[in-house]
């Protein structure tokens, strides 16, 4: 990663590339350091760190899927709450001040 170390920050090949430490899922839980690649405002690559002695570049699959996750088109995006029966798969939305209540009973 020559000439980018110290930086959190900068353009390579038209993506911006942000240095990022997985703390918690769904990436890594070992804090491994990532370099997240952003074209017009979506994440389209994930690679290890190489300036980050715990990982020295290398990522694991969990880490390495990260787009997948974040865009598979079966992702939660907003609170559900079930409508049916369990077990029927009935949903139905509701807001996030819903949800929060719900949760705090």
């Amino acid at each position: 990663m020559s000439g980018k170390s110290g930086k959190w920050i900068w353009e390579e090949d038209g993506a911006k590339v942000v240095r990022s430490i997985a703390r918690t899922g769904p990436g890594c839980h070992e804090g491994c350091g990532v370099l997240l690649y952003v074209k017009n405002g979506k994440l389209v690559k994930v690679a290890g760190d190489p300036d980050v002695q715990f990982n020295q570049g290398r990522l694991c699959p969990r880490c390495l899927a990260l787009p997948q996750l974040i865009y598979h088109p079966d992702r939660l995006k907003y609170p559900l709450k079930r409508a049916g029966a369990r077990g029927e798969n009935k949903w139905k939305r509701i807001t996030w001040a819903e949800a929060y209540e719900t949760i705090a009973r």
